[in-house]
């Protein structure tokens, strides 16, 4: 991969990240493959596809998952390409009676329903309570519409949070966009302790201005943060709604309602659209 974290993040995330690593001593070798693991009894360096040679004492190797689905292959359940178990959107396998829930379903994108190799304990935990509700008959229409990808983590004391599409995956899938990026301290005023830098971006669909994704850094405010921005997507929030959400503040707890990153995020995208005379749909009012 060029980048770390790239799947889930932006080059401006995916750049932060190196940099807060590289603070800590660690050093990134992205975009270059592997060629070799050198040494005799032990490792003494690894060879890298440019020429260089990175001496080592350990090498950790971490390339990736795939389902463990061989208990379900070998009584016929339908498994699809990646290898994962075939379940429509009430978790039912293609046996009667037979569910499956967590990393060994298949898991769709929300956006464009394609097999999405997306494996987090909050996409699996959805999934159950979905089979549970629907075990012994359907009682809950359309309950998952398929996996926005939502998750944070914390690299080097910094969190980085992450749900639906980035502009790159936006990119690749066709889908025309305007996004905005806002930052303001976690606390009010700023100078206060323990305060930290809150950056927000946000992507939002052209014409609707339904929001597509979005992707946090900073204090540990991201974490929780960015379950509001998961929200917003399941619920089609558009960047009108976004710029006029009224949200609890307190100085201690969150950014100022002035500067609120989310808040600003979605003013500088609607005012993207209303530059270049793009349209959006009026708000309904109620009769």
């Amino acid at each position: 991969m060029p980048k770390l974290l790239v799947t889930a993040f932006d080059d401006e995330f995916c750049d932060e990240v190196v940099k807060v690593l590289g603070s800590k001593g660690i050093h990134i070798h992205g975009g270059n493959r592997v060629v070799s693991i050198d040494g005799n009894s032990q490792v003494d360096s690894v060879s890298l596809e440019n020429g260089s040679k990175i001496q080592a004492d350990m090498v950790l190797v971490s390339i990736g998952a795939k389902p463990a689905s061989d208990l379900a292959r070998q009584p016929g359940l339908r498994i699809v390409e990646n290898g994962s178990i075939w379940v429509d959107e009430y978790m039912r396998t293609n046996a009667e009676d037979v569910f499956a829930v967590g990393d060994c379903a298949v898991k769709r994108d929300f956006f464009t329903r394609k097999a999405a190799p997306v494996w987090l304990a909050s996409t699996a935990t959805a999934e159950a309570r979905n089979a549970g509700t629907n075990i012994y008959g359907i009682r809950v229409l359309h309950q998952i519409q398929g996996t926005i990808s939502a998750f944070s983590t914390q690299i080097g004391g910094v969190a980085f949070a992450s749900t639906g599409m980035t502009c790159r995956a936006c990119q690749k899938e066709g889908f025309r966009y305007v996004t905005a990026t806002a930052v303001a301290p976690d606390r009010h005023p700023g100078m206060l302790p323990g305060a930290s830098e809150l950056k927000v971006k946000l992507v939002f669909a052209d014409r609707s201005g339904i929001i597509l994704g979005g992707q946090v850094s900073g204090g540990f405010s991201a974490g929780e943060l960015i379950n509001m921005i998961a929200l917003a997507i399941q619920k089609k929030v558009t960047v009108r709604e976004l710029d006029m959400l009224q949200i609890a503040t307190h100085p201690l707890l969150t950014s100022a309602p002035t500067v609120h990153p989310v808040i600003n995020a979605a003013h500088q995208a609607l005012a993207k659209l209303r530059a270049v005379g793009r349209e959006l749909p009026p708000v309904k009012k109620a009769a």
